[in-house]
């Protein structure tokens, strides 16, 4: 009779674990996949960058490659999504572009040091069936700070770290349809609260650089009443060359403990300046990864171009793996500074 009672007891208690765990929305933490790059430079190379110093968004991928770059700057990054049925004019309408929802990254970067605010989830959710209504907001926010250091006495090596702080909320809250009524079935209002870290470190000789980033090592996310997360640690590796006007990339990146998520890349850039009195260039990359290019399905394609006058630059890339308007990705961004 004891042993019915307990077994009876362990069951109750497994359900009720489950149907706790379950109330809650999934949340995908993966936001740092090539198809997420905050940079349209880093995007247009092949989806990572750890060799290029002028990408204002190298904190984000290397944190190392600030050592490398000299002056001040900010920059604004905003997407334009995947949307289906829509030609490139009704995306490309400053009036889509500067909602807040297209914002992706912003960044101010001086010698060694950079600061930047990425939104790495807002999502607004609505489903109404026949028997449920469900609303989910969610949003993560991470702030970043970014180091690096460079020994005068080994200039080849450098070393770099980024501190992220991160905080969000989600709300969740389901009804069940009665007749004309709804009955409120789960209700959710959680905030998280957590850190991340990456790290990162170049070698130069020549023109040839070689870096290598590890991202989110060190990483926890604190819920108020959801169990706590770890961010899934990656890491990027890469190697090229570089000189006054062309630049050129193989690199891998992937999960620490899942291969199969590992990708390949490859990326070319190239830019010419010109001008007398005002200061003037013009870039273009492309590049392509796959994780096993056994298709044209498997591989994603990137183009990238950018213009600069004076201390404004302009940068404009997509990533795309089939070049439909519902499988193409537009990123853009403004960077101030000299």
């Amino acid at each position: 009779m004891i042993k019915q009672y307990w077994k009876g007891f362990i069951v109750t208690l497994l359900l009720s674990v489950n149907v706790i765990l379950t109330a809650y929305p999934s949340i995908d933490y993966d936001w740092r996949s090539p198809v997420n790059s905050v940079s349209p430079i880093g995007l247009s190379m092949g989806g990572v960058n750890q060799i290029y110093a002028e990408d204002f968004g190298v904190a984000e991928e290397n944190p190392a490659l600030l050592a490398l770059r000299n002056g001040t700057y900010f920059a604004a990054t905003f997407k334009s999504k995947r949307m289906e049925n829509s030609s490139l004019g009704d995306i490309l309408v400053p009036n889509y572009l500067l909602k807040k929802k297209q914002f992706t990254y912003y960044a101010f970067s001086g010698p060694k040091f950079a600061a930047s605010f990425q939104p790495i989830i807002n999502k607004r959710e609505r489903i109404d069936t026949s028997t449920n209504l469900s609303y989910h907001d969610l949003y993560l926010n991470s702030y970043t700070v970014s180091l690096a250091a460079q020994d005068d006495d080994y200039t080849k090596l450098t070393l770099g770290f980024n501190l992220k702080f991160i905080h969000g909320r989600q709300v969740y809250h389901r009804f069940r349809r009665t007749g004309q009524d709804l009955i409120l079935e789960e209700f959710i209002d959680d905030k998280a609260a957590g850190y991340s870290t990456d790290l990162g470190l170049t070698y130069a000789h020549n023109s040839i650089l070689v870096g290598l980033t590890l991202k989110d090592p060190f990483s926890q996310i604190y819920w108020s009443n959801r169990p706590n997360n770890h961010l899934r640690q990656r890491f990027s590796l890469g190697a090229g060359f570089f000189n006054e006007n062309s630049s050129f990339q193989i690199a891998t990146q992937g999960r620490l403990n899942n291969a199969e998520e590992q990708t390949y890349h490859i990326g070319y850039g190239y830019g010419l300046n010109f001008g007398n009195a005002t200061t003037q260039s013009i870039g273009f990359k492309t590049g392509l990864f796959s994780k096993d290019f056994k298709g044209m399905d498997s591989i994603f394609y990137t183009l990238g171009f950018g213009y600069t006058i004076s201390v404004v630059r302009v940068d404009f890339s997509l990533i795309s793996n089939g070049f439909t308007m519902d499988n193409t990705d537009f990123l853009f961004s403004v960077t101030l500074g000299k």
